[in-house]
C-alpha cells in the first residue's frame, strides 16, 4: 500500500488532544518539515477527536466560488467477496437521495430553484478511494452550511431505500455492461501480472454482475457503516472565504461520534515484490492488433521530500530521452513495429513505473522483443550521451519555467492537490513553488544519475512482461519460455554505442522556394482586429491579430470539395493517404527527430480529408511560424511520396488496415458513414489494400491539396501584422488561380424520411447503434444559438430518462451536430448499445422519448439558467485563441462575414424565451424534410 505518513496528522492528534492550541499555531509548528519543501502554510488543517481530518484554503482566483470535497481512505480494496462492487454501488446511491436532502442532489436542485453556471457536483471510486466533489459558484455563509450538511450525510448517514438500490441496479448494471469490452478483457488477463496476485488484481470498482444484481440491502449498508468512517475522512474546503468562519462550522458538524460506524480493520494491500520476472500472454477476438509492454515498478519511501521530486523529475527525463532512441529503432524496424515508445508514470504513490513499449506489426512479437531488450542493454553497456541528457533538460527546464509563471491555481486544483496530501503525503503547493523545487531536480542531474537510475530499473525485480495478441495470431506468437530466452539472449550481446542524432542541418535544406504573390485585398472585417486578405493567386487569408499574446499561433485552412468529388475507390483511400502525410518525414528530418530540431517549440501540422472538403490545421510557436508556412508550400508544391521515405510508413498502414478488417469498431463506422454520405465505402479485401501503392496516394493529395488558390487559410495567435503579411504573401501566395471541382457539383445526398439500416458483423455479443434525428435548417448566428441553448435541456433530460427507463440500453452518447455544406442541415444523434434482439424496440421507444422531451422543453427557470451561461462564455472565451479560431472561420464560411452577428447575437441572448426555442424545435424535428435514422449493426456471434 501507499505510504501514508503525515507528520502533520501525528501532530495534530497529539496538539488537540493535549495542548488545545489553534491551528494557525499547528501550521507553523508542525507543519516545518513539509515547508521545506514547499508546502502551502496558508492551508488551515485540523483534526476533531473522532478522526476526521480537515483542510480549508482560502483563494480568490476564482471569485465567489467554493469548491468542497470529501475523501475517503477506501474503496473496492476494502470489499469482502460478496461485496465486490459495493463501494462504488454506495457512491451512486450517496446521490439518490439523503435524510438531509431527498432529490435534487444532482441537479443542483438541493440547493437552488436555478442552479448558476459553475455548479458542479461528481464523485469516483477507486480501488483504494472514494472521493466526493462540490462547487457552489456562492459564497453566502448559509449556502456553506447546506453544502456542509449534504457532506456530513454522505459521511455519516445510512439512507439507503429499497427503492433507491432497486433503482442504482439499473443504472449501474449498464456501467457494468460498458466495461464488458475487448480492452477491459485484456485488462481482466493482466492485473494477475500486473499487481502480483494481489489483492488488487481482483477489485475493479466496478464489480461482479450477480453482487451489482442481488447483493441484499445489508450488505450495501454494511459497507458504508464499515468504511464511511471519520477516522478515514477528510473535508476539504476551498474558495473566497473566511477559514477561521468554516472551521468554527465544520467543528460544529462534524464533531460528532457515529454509533452506526464499524471499526474495521483495513487488511494488508500492500503489492507483494518479485525478484524472478513475471510475463503474460494474452489474446481476444475483438483484439485488432499485437501489443507488447515491460513494466518495472520501483517501490519509493518519503514522498513528502526534494529526494521524490527529484526522482520523479529524473524519471521524466529518462521517458524523453528513451522515447527517442525507440523512435529511431521504430523508425530503423517499421517492418516489425509500427510504435516504440516509453513511459513512466506513479501507478500507486509513490511507487513509479517504467515501461518500454510497442505496437507490433502480425507476427512479429519476438523481433519486437527482441528490439526493446536491445535498446535497454546498449543503455546498460553504454550509457546515456552528455548531449541527450542536455536536450531532455532543456524541454524538461521548458515545462517547469511555463509552470513557474503560474502562482495560484483554481479552487478545484487545490482540492486535488490537498486530496492527494491527505491520501499519500505529498504536500500541496503552488504550481510555481512545486516548478522551483523541479528546475533544481533538474539542473542537478548528470549523466552518471541517469546511468544509475536506468540500471536501477531495467533488471527483473518487480519486471512484468505483458504481451497481447489477436486471438488468430496465438499459435505465431511466442510461448513465456521463449519471451524470457529472448530477454535473456540481449544481456549477452555486445552493442554498438547510441551515436545520436545530428539535428543542426536546416529542415529544408535543398528546397528552393518561389518569388511568391502579392497582397491584392486587404479589408478590416470588425471593429475587432479580424483582417481578410486576398492574395495574387486567389488564396485567402482571414487573421485575428493579438500582439498581447504571447508564444504560439493556431490555423486552420478549408477547401470545398473533399471526398465527394472522388471515386469511390479513393475516397475509401483518401484517410490512408492523409495518414501517411501526417505520419511521413518531414524535410531532411522524421517525425521524431523533427521533434528534436524543434527543441521543446511547438509545431503541429496534420492534413484531412472529409465528405465536402479538404482541411489543414495545427499550432505553431511564433519562433517557427515561416518553418510552418514554408511546410504548408511545400504541401502544395513539391509532394512526393518516395519510396525510400514511405515505403515502410505504406506496409505498416497496410498491416493496420488489414487488422481492421472484420473489427466491430471500424466496420460500424463505415458501415455508417456509407449510409449516410454517398459513397459506398464496403470493407476492402486483402488483395485491394495489398495493391495499393504509393504513386495513387499520391496523386489523391495532389489533387485535393493541388493549388493553394483553393484554400481559405485562418490564423489567430500572436501575430506581428507586418512580418505576417510578407510571409503569408511569399509562401501561400505562390501560383496561379485554378478552379476545381467543388461540392456544389458533387453527388453527395441526403437521406430523408424513416429508414432503419442494419448490418450483421462484429464479435461481441451485443449491437452498435446510432439513432438521428435531423433536418435541413437556415443556418445563422441566431438559429444555431437556439438549437445550442436547447442542446443541453435535451441532452440532460433525455439521457436522465433513458438510464431510469430503459434498463437495456448502456454506453449511450448524444450530440448536437451542424452540417454547413452543401446544404446546412441540423442532426440529433444518440449512439448507444444494448443486446441484437433488442435494438429496434429500443430505437422506436427512443424516438417516443425524444418526441415527449422536446414538446415540452425547459422550464422558465432553465431557460434563464441557459442565457447566463451562455452570455458568460461569449464574454469568457473572447480572449481565447480556439474559441477566436472557431468564430472567424464560422463567420467567413457560414456567416458571410458579417461580425456585426456577433454583437447582435448576444442581443438576441439577452431577449430569448422559451416560445423561441420551441418554434426552433418544432420546425426543425417536424420538418416533411426531416429525417429518422437507426443504423443498427448487429452481432453475428
Amino acid at each position: 500500500m501507499v505510504n501514508k505518513k503525515c507528520l502533520f496528522v501525528k501532530c495534530f492528534a497529539f496538539a488537540i488532544s493535549m495542548l488545545g492550541i489553534s491551528t494557525y499555531e499547528l501550521n507553523a509548528k508542525c507543519l516545518n518539515g513539509l515547508k521545506s519543501i514547499g508546502r502551502d502554510t496558508s492551508i488551515v488543517v485540523g483534526k476533531l477527536s473522532n478522526g476526521l481530518t480537515y483542510y480549508i484554503k482560502n483563494n480568490d482566483a476564482e471569485g465567489d466560488k467554493i469548491a468542497y470535497s470529501l475523501i475517503l481512505k477506501a474503496g473496492s480494496l476494502d470489499e469482502d467477496e460478496s461485496q465486490r462492487g459495493l463501494a462504488h454501488f454506495n457512491e451512486h446511491l450517496s446521490f439518490d437521495g439523503t435524510p438531509t436532502y431527498k432529490d435534487g442532489i444532482l441537479d443542483g436542485r438541493f440547493l437552488f430553484d436555478n442552479p448558476p453556471k459553475g455548479f458542479f457536483i461528481n464523485a469516483l471510486t477507486t480501488q483504494s478511494e472514494t472521493v466526493y466533489w462540490v462547487t457552489i459558484p456562492d459564497v453566502r455563509e448559509t449556502l456553506i452550511d447546506s453544502t456542509l450538511y449534504l457532506l456530513k450525510d454522505w459521511l455519516y448517514a445510512d439512507f439507503s431505500s429499497e427503492e433507491a438500490i432497486a433503482k442504482q441496479r439499473g443504472i449501474i448494471g449498464k456501467e457494468w455492461l460498458e466495461f464488458q469490452n475487448v480492452d477491459e478483457r485484456n485488462r481482466q488477463q493482466w492485473y494477475p501480472v500486473y499487481y502480483n496476485n494481489s489483492k488488487w488484481a481482483t477489485r475493479q470498482s466496478i464489480g461482479l454482475l450477480d453482487v451489482i444484481n442481488n447483493a441484499p440491502k445489508e450488505e450495501i449498508t454494511r459497507y458504508r457503516s464499515e468504511w464511511y468512517r471519520p477516522d478515514l475522512a477528510a473535508i476539504t474546503v476551498v474558495g473566497n472565504l473566511d477559514p477561521h468562519i468554516v472551521e468554527e462550522k465544520i467543528k460544529q458538524q462534524f464533531e460528532i461520534t457515529s454509533s452506526n460506524k464499524v471499526k474495521r480493520a483495513k487488511d494488508d494491500i500492500s503489492i507483494p515484490n518479485n525478484t524472478k520476472r513475471n510475463v503474460v500472454v494474452t489474446s481476444d477476438k475483438e483484439q485488432q492488433y499485437s501489443f507488447m509492454a515491460i513494466y518495472h515498478r520501483r517501490p519509493a519511501t518519503n514522498i513528502a521530500s526534494q529526494e521524490w521530486i527529484t526522482r520523479a523529475a529524473r524519471y521524466s527525463m529518462m521517458n524523453f530521452i528513451m522515447s527517442d532512441r525507440l523512435s529511431d529503432a521504430q523508425e530503423a524496424n517499421a517492418d516489425i513495429v509500427s510504435y516504440l515508445g516509453a513511459m513512466t508514470f506513479d501507478l500507486i504513490k509513490p511507487d513509479w513505473i517504467f515501461s518500454p513499449n510497442a505496437s507490433i506489426n502480425r507476427g512479429k512479437v519476438k523481433e519486437a522483443l527482441a528490439i526493446v531488450a536491445r535498446e535497454q542493454e546498449r543503455v546498460k553497456q553504454h550509457g546515456f550521451l552528455a548531449n541527450e541528457l542536455e536536450k531532455a533538460k532543456s524541454i524538461a527546464l521548458k515545462q517547469q519555467e511555463y509552470k513557474g509563471a503560474i502562482t495560484t491555481r483554481s479552487n478545484q486544483d487545490w482540492s486535488k492537490c490537498i486530496e492527494t496530501e491527505f491520501l499519500t503525503g505529498y504536500p500541496a503547493m503552488a504550481p510555481n513553488v512545486e516548478a522551483e523545487l523541479y528546475i533544481k531536480a533538474i539542473n542537478s542531474t548528470s549523466v552518471e544519475d541517469m546511468n544509475k537510475l536506468h540500471a536501477e530499473l531495467w533488471n527483473e525485480y518487480n519486471s512484468h512482461v505483458i504481451v497481447t495478441v489477436p486471438e488468430a495470431d496465438l499459435s505465431i506468437t511466442p510461448s513465456i519460455d521463449e519471451i524470457n530466452q529472448i530477454l535473456d539472449d540481449a544481456k549477452n550481446e555486445k552493442l554498438e554505442a547510441y551515436k545520436g542524432i545530428d539535428t543542426s542541418k536546416p529542415v529544408f535544406e535543398d528546397k528552393a522556394f518561389g518569388k511568391g504573390g502579392q497582397i491584392k485585398k486587404a479589408n478590416s472585417l470588425t471593429s475587432l482586429p479580424v483582417y481578410k486578405y486576398t492574395l495574387s493567386n486567389g488564396a485567402e487569408i482571414v487573421c485575428y491579430h493579438d500582439s498581447t499574446k504571447k508564444g504560439s499561433i493556431l490555423f486552420e485552412a478549408i477547401s470545398k470539395g473533399g471526398k465527394s468529388v472522388l471515386s469511390d475507390k479513393n475516397a475509401m483511400f483518401a484517410d490512408l493517404a492523409c495518414e501517411m502525410y501526417n505520419n511521413g518525414p518531414i524535410g531532411a528530418y522524421s517525425q521524431s527527430n523533427f521533434r528534436r530540431y524543434l527543441n521543446g517549440a511547438a509545431m503541429s501540422m496534420n492534413v484531412a480529408i472529409n465528405d465536402v472538403q479538404e482541411n489543414l490545421k495545427g499550432s505553431v510557436a511564433t519562433s517557427k511560424f515561416e518553418l510552418l508556412l514554408q511546410r504548408i508550400n511545400l504541401l502544395f508544391t513539391d509532394l512526393t511520396f518516395a519510396e525510400a521515405d514511405y515505403g515502410s510508413l505504406l506496409i505498416q498502414q497496410k498491416e493496420k488496415m488489414k487488422a481492421q478488417q472484420g473489427y466491430t469498431a471500424s466496420v460500424y463506422q463505415r458501415f455508417v458513414k456509407s449510409k449516410r454520405n454517398g459513397h459506398d465505402s464496403a470493407e476492402l479485401s486483402s488483395s485491394e489494400i495489398d495493391a495499393i501503392d504509393l504513386t495513387s496516394l499520391e496523386e489523391i493529395l495532389k489533387d485535393r491539396f493541388g493549388s493553394l488558390s483553393d484554400f481559405t487559410f485562418y490564423f489567430t495567435g500572436a501575430i506581428d501584422e507586418v512580418d505576417f503579411k510578407q510571409l503569408v504573401a511569399k509562401y501561400l501566395g505562390e501560383g496561379k488561380k485554378s478552379k476545381r471541382e467543388n461540392w456544389s457539383t458533387s453527388r453527395i445526398n441526403t437521406i430523408q424520411g424513416t429508414h432503419s439500416f442494419t448490418l450483421e458483423a462484429g464479435a461481441d455479443p451485443k449491437a452498435m447503434v446510432t439513432y438521428v434525428i435531423g433536418a435541413p435548417f437556415e443556418m445563422n448566428m441566431n438559429n444555431t444559438t437556439l438549437l445550442q441553448a436547447m442542446s443541453p435541456v435535451i441532452t440532460n433530460k433525455l439521457f436522465q430518462r433513458i438510464r431510469e427507463e430503459l434498463h437495456l440500453v448502456y454506453d449511450i452518447r448524444m450530440d448536437l451536430k451542424f452540417q454547413a455544406v452543401p446544404f446546412t442541415r441540423a442532426d440529433y444523434e444518440i449512439t448507444f448499445q444494448c443486446e441484437s434482439k433488442d435494438a429496434a424496440l429500443i430505437c422506436a421507444e427512443i424516438d417516443a422519448l425524444f418526441a415527449e422531451t422536446i414538446s415540452v422543453g425547459p422550464r422558465d427557470e432553465e431557460v434563464e439558467g441557459i442565457r447566463n451561461m451562455m452570455l458568460n462564455s461569449k464574454r469568457m472565451y473572447g480572449s481565447d485563441d480556439s474559441f477566436r479560431l472557431g468564430m472567424i472561420r464560422s463567420h467567413d464560411q457560414y456567416y458571410k462575414n458579417d461580425y456585426a452577428q456577433q454583437i447582435s447575437n448576444i442581443e438576441f441572448i439577452e431577449k430569448m424565451t422559451k416560445a423561441d426555442m420551441m418554434t426552433m424545435l418544432s420546425q426543425l424535428f417536424n420538418s416533411k424534410e426531416g429525417m429518422k435514422a437507426a443504423f443498427i449493426m448487429k452481432s453475428k456471434y
